[in-house]
Parts: C-alpha cells; structure tokens; sequence
C-alpha cells in the first residue's frame, strides 16, 4: 500500500510544470512547517490538489484511499488541461471526482472508494492522469523491479 505522504513525492514532481496561485494558507495542525514534508503538502494545497482528511487536519501518516487517488488524479489533469481545479465535492463526496476521471478516461472501472489503496491500484489509476509529454522521467525502473506492480500499470 501507498502511503498518502509518498503520493506528495510525485505530486511535487508533476507540479514543477505549473505555476502556484495565492490560496489561503496551509490549515493542517499536524503538518508543522519543520517537517521535511512541509513544502509538499503546501504547494499541493495551495494549487488545489488536495483537502485534509478533516479541516484543520492532513494525516500525512494515513493510507490513501481510491477515493483520495481519484480525486487527486482528477484534479492533477484538470490543474493541467485548465490551469485550474474547480472541481467540487459530490455525493458521496468523492463522486464528482470518480465522474470526471470517466469522462475522462483516467480510470476505466469502480474501486472499493473507501479501501486502502494497493500500489498497483494506485498506478493504475495514475496512468492516465496527466499526458505523458506531462511527465518529465525522474529515473529508470527496470521492468518487473516492482514485483507487486504489473508493467500493464
């Protein structure tokens, strides 16, 4: 499983290719600013990309969610296709999400929302988020390195 700070990594990464707008600031309680993960999790809220598991709370050691990942997915490809995420929450609140990564074809199927998601479920979700002329290659991974993640992913 991916935990949700691991995710900040690579959001990082992709956010390098677009520019940081003036939201309000960081409200999560548990994410102080000497924590080397402070930085990410700033910049992915800041440029609307994630919410707290509760207002004033990230839960930087939480695992992600498919519904986590699919609302992040969604809002990655519409930060970048856009400029912007508008986004909302629907009912249940991850719907909205799951809607437009369909509409989208960012994902092809329904998950289990509220279980946490596997590393392969995750990739495969992450596919087709952004184009891949979006991601700039960090590194080599050589296939079948990953045992728990298929190459098809």
């Amino acid at each position: 499983m991916r935990r949700l700070l691991s995710l900040l990594l690579v959001l990082a990464t992709v956010l390098g290719l677009v520019s940081m707008t003036a939201l309000a600031a960081n409200p999560f309680i548990d994410v102080p600013k000497s924590e080397w993960y402070y930085a990410d999790i700033d910049h992915a809220y800041q440029n609307g990309l994630i919410n707290g598991k509760t207002p004033t709370e990230y839960k930087p050691n939480d695992y992600l969610t498919y519904a986590e990942a699919v609302k992040l997915a969604a809002a990655m490809n519409q930060r970048y296709i856009t400029g912007a995420v508008t986004l909302q929450n629907g009912t249940p609140w991850y719907q909205t999400y799951v809607d437009y990564c369909k509409t989208n074809n960012i994902i092809k199927k329904d998950y289990v929302w509220d279980q946490n998601a596997t590393r392969a479920g995750y990739m495969e979700i992450f596919a087709d988020a952004l184009p891949s002329s979006g991601m700039k290659e960090i590194n080599t991974i050589p296939d079948g390195s990953i045992p728990d993640v298929p190459m098809s992913h």
